[in-house]
């Protein structure tokens, strides 16, 4: 059992039969070290999470382009070309 098992373990015990608990300098010292890591490793899976979407969407994007530029199509053809440029976007803008 960890250091922070048994600490909670006793936390909790004497939750049960006293109004107040009172912990020690060191255990407030162990909870925030937790609880910072804790927060550094939410900071961490949403970061990944961000990188992952990002990466599909310039996936997607790059299968569309690759659909278009295969058109048989000239035009069909340019608009990829124009989409990898990002014409498609200062179109919006205008």
């Amino acid at each position: 059992m960890s250091v922070l098992e048994k600490m909670m373990s006793r936390i909790r015990a004497e939750s049960e039969t006293k109004k107040t608990v009172e912990i020690m300098a060191y255990e407030a010292l162990v909870l925030d070290s937790k609880l910072f890591e804790l927060k550094q490793l939410v900071d961490d899976h949403r970061r990944l999470i961000d990188f992952l979407r990002v990466d599909e969407k310039a996936k997607e994007r790059a299968a569309v382009v690759a659909w278009l530029r295969g058109s048989d199509d000239d035009l069909v053809s340019d608009y990829g070309d124009d989409i990898e440029r990002g014409e498609h976007r200062r179109k919006e803008s205008e």
